[in-house]
């Protein structure tokens, strides 16, 4: 049940300069979206929480890490269009607060 809020986190494995750096231990052998998925939920409980990623296989890992997280909802989407992906994960469900998250690392 949400409290009002959703957070839709796009993630994606692609990347030609250091592919699947989503999924490399960041700190304390977690990922970066360990440790942020972690944060929202111990500081909004309830929250509705969704990881918007592409239908393509290399991110099956993250489909599959991710899918038995308690309060973790998965969402699989075109690769090229993230706007569109994110749209329409959130379609379906209503939500007063939606935060979006774009996991990348700039280099």
């Amino acid at each position: 049940m949400s409290n009002g809020y959703a957070f839709i986190i796009q993630a994606r494995s692609g990347s030609t300069r250091l592919p699947d750096k989503i999924m490399l231990p960041f700190y304390d052998n977690k990922t970066i979206l360990d440790i942020q998925l972690e944060s929202i939920q111990k500081h909004f409980p309830g929250a509705l929480i969704i990881i918007a990623t592409t239908a393509k296989e290399p991110d099956d890992v993250i489909a599959d890490k991710y899918s038995n997280w308690t309060g973790i909802n998965l969402f699989r989407g075109d690769e090229n269009n993230v706007l569109f992906r994110i749209n329409l994960a959130m379609e379906p469900r209503l939500s007063s607060h939606i935060v979006v998250y774009l996991l990348k690392w700039w280099g």
